[in-house]
């Protein structure tokens, strides 16, 4: 874990609905540090989430910390430090 808490590699947590491919793509707050400002390109297939790489360097999360992803419905990433 690096201790400055900068996103390395986000895991598809939830697919979700309603998403199109898009690059810098905003997520919501950490569930569990609160650390926001994190962007994300995304690629969808049918409305899901079927990739997504970070689209920024942020720092502040913590391993585990789940985000929501903006444009679709129910879509989230969980963060690796």
């Amino acid at each position: 874990d690096r201790a400055d808490g900068r996103v390395i590699k986000v895991t598809i947590t939830n697919a979700g609905s309603g998403y199109s491919t898009a690059d810098d793509v905003a997520t919501g707050a950490g569930s569990i540090s609160g650390a926001t400002g994190l962007l994300v390109n995304i690629v969808a297939t049918d409305g899901a989430i079927t990739g997504a790489v970070i689209a920024n360097v942020t720092t502040g999360y913590k391993k585990g910390d789940v985000v929501t992803v903006s444009g679709g419905t129910d879509g989230t990433l969980t963060i690796d430090i």
